[in-house]
């Protein structure tokens, strides 16, 4: 049995993410009339609104775009595109998640952060000191599961939904609200949800940084 997570770099893939309202059940041939179920995954940095860090997932209704009412004290940067960095463990497939930057028809950059969880269990990107790709993870705290999706399967421009969302202890992502906004958390029977992606790049390896 193996004691370490092993990256799969021909597994790798680029994709934009959205959060299903709790319940709903998205059609990948009727994208349109799904907009209403679903909302977008991103996170911004050096913003000084207060959630820097922090997976989002807001919107204005209707609308697949990321949007937040909160005043900005800067530019920052938004990211809505991420690197699910495959890797495998005793046979099952897990995701290391990244926010990048640049265009994604060239050769788009995967910044250090990587997807975690604060002490509470709101999930948001962490600063890595690690090289990106890590080829070999021992603890896997930073390590996500995609149920529902194979690797092996996908295609540029493919729509993969109603997948189940959780870390590598099989913990749910669920939907908390607090002070009136969404988070994306992990630990709660409450707020349960699914989450849709639609593949941009597949396979993708970043340089070695």
């Amino acid at each position: 049995m193996a004691l370490y997570f092993k990256f799969k770099p021909h597994l790798s893939f680029i994709a934009q993410c959205w959060w299903q309202l709790e319940g709903s059940r998205v059609d990948p041939f009727d994208w349109a009339g799904s907009k209403h179920l679903l909302k977008p995954i991103w996170v911004r940095f050096e913003s000084g609104d207060g959630e820097d860090g922090y997976l989002r997932i807001e919107s204005e209704e209707g609308s697949l775009e990321p949007w937040s009412p909160l005043k900005t004290k800067g530019p920052g940067s938004l990211h809505d595109k991420f690197w699910f960095g495959c890797y495998e463990r005793n046979g099952y497939y897990y995701f290391q998640i990244r926010p990048i930057r640049g265009d994604i028809h060239g050769s788009p950059e995967v910044l250090p952060w990587y997807l975690d969880t604060d002490t509470v269990g709101y999930m948001g990107m962490y600063h890595s000191w690690f090289s990106v790709p890590e080829w070999v993870v021992y603890i896997g705290e930073d390590m996500w599961q995609l149920k529902g999706l194979d690797p092996h399967d996908l295609m540029e421009g493919e729509r993969c939904v109603n997948l189940v969302f959780a870390d590598n202890d099989d913990n749910l992502v669920t939907q908390r609200t607090q002070f009136g906004r969404p988070y994306l958390y992990t630990g709660s029977r409450n707020g349960k949800g699914l989450i849709s992606l639609q593949v941009l790049r597949h396979p993708y390896e970043p340089a070695k940084t």
